[in-house]
């Protein structure tokens, strides 16, 4: 549930993000520690979507829980240090 409602919040901010709130119309004024207030909201912005990307990395239904472990799946790599013909089979259908 928490990560749907960071998803939403990801839509939410995109919209808010090229409204006149973030991006006003040939305006540069105020100036905030000499930097003009656009310049600002796009930083504030941009931390807002960093932060959001960690919240919803770390609600992911699906991210490992501590404790459990997933299956490791067979790479290409492993296939080849335990004597398997697959590698060089994959490697072969690849070219």
């Amino acid at each position: 549930m928490a990560w749907r409602i960071c998803i939403v919040l990801f839509f939410a901010l995109s919209i808010f993000t090229f409204t006149p709130a973030v991006i006003p119309a040939g305006v540069a004024e105020p100036f905030v520690l000499g930097l003009p207030r656009t310049l600002w909201m796009g930083l504030l912005v941009s931390f807002a979507y960093a932060g959001l990307a960690l919240a919803a990395a770390l609600l992911h239904p699906g991210r490992q829980q501590e404790g459990k472990s997933r299956p490791r799946t067979k790479s290409v790599r492993d296939a080849g240090r335990h004597g398997s013909g697959d590698a060089a089979e994959y490697r072969g259908r690849q070219s």
